[in-house]
């Protein structure tokens, strides 16, 4: 008997990448079974105020979910990084995770400069509290520019002049098969990674069996 799995997720160039590649792998080890994108727009994506007004981490993340408790999806596929870290799950599903991707951060500069290089008052485009955090401490000479937007957005603003560089995950960057445009990959001793980095995580049902 063939199989259809539905599976939802954000309709971001960043999420439709990692779709690709689950349903690439679905598809090998699985031959037969036929795979279906849902994609979802969610708060996260046309709420353009900071991220806490609107929900926090969960609004990127709780319509996909909804998707999948609702049965218009049989998966949700989520960054785990974009997930709330001080929330369960939602009752009714659980989570399973395929293998870890690389944590690292990276520096993108259109010239190659190097973060320790930056001269005083260059715009690092970042909208995350742990980025803003440690580089506030660590490079207090530069000026921290708040951008949100999926990872294509925030690479055209460095082409755009809205800002000089950004800080972007080297994961989210292999995945949309645009790693050389970084410009420094960032020792984890100097930025520590987001909890969740390079992990993506599967949500279903948690009845769903035979998923």
């Amino acid at each position: 008997m063939t199989q259809h799995i539905r599976i939802a997720s954000r309709a971001s160039a960043m999420a439709t990448a990692q779709v690709n590649w689950l349903m690439a792998e679905i598809t090998r080890t699985s031959p037969g079974t036929v795979t279906e994108f849902v994609p979802i727009t969610t708060a996260g994506d046309t709420w353009t105020g900071p991220l806490a007004e609107a929900g926090g981490k969960g609004a990127f993340t709780s319509a996909v979910a909804q998707a999948v408790l609702d049965g218009r999806a049989d998966l949700a596929l989520h960054c785990a990084k974009d997930m709330p870290g001080d929330e369960p799950e939602p009752d009714g599903t659980r989570c399973l995770y395929p293998r870890r991707d690389d944590v690292h951060d990276v520096l993108v500069h259109p010239a190659g400069t190097k973060l320790d290089d930056l001269p005083t008052g260059i715009r690092i485009g970042t909208s995350a509290p742990r980025r803003i955090a440690q580089l506030t401490a660590s490079h207090p000479h530069l000026t921290l520019v708040p951008v949100r937007g999926n990872a294509d957005t925030r690479l055209g603003l460095t082409r755009s002049g809205d800002v000089d560089a950004v800080i972007l995950a080297l994961a989210g960057l292999r995945r949309l098969g645009r790693e050389t445009e970084a410009t420094e990959i960032i020792d984890t001793d100097r930025m520590m990674p987001a909890l969740g980095a390079g992990q993506l995580a599967l949500q279903i049902r948690a009845d769903d069996q035979d998923l």
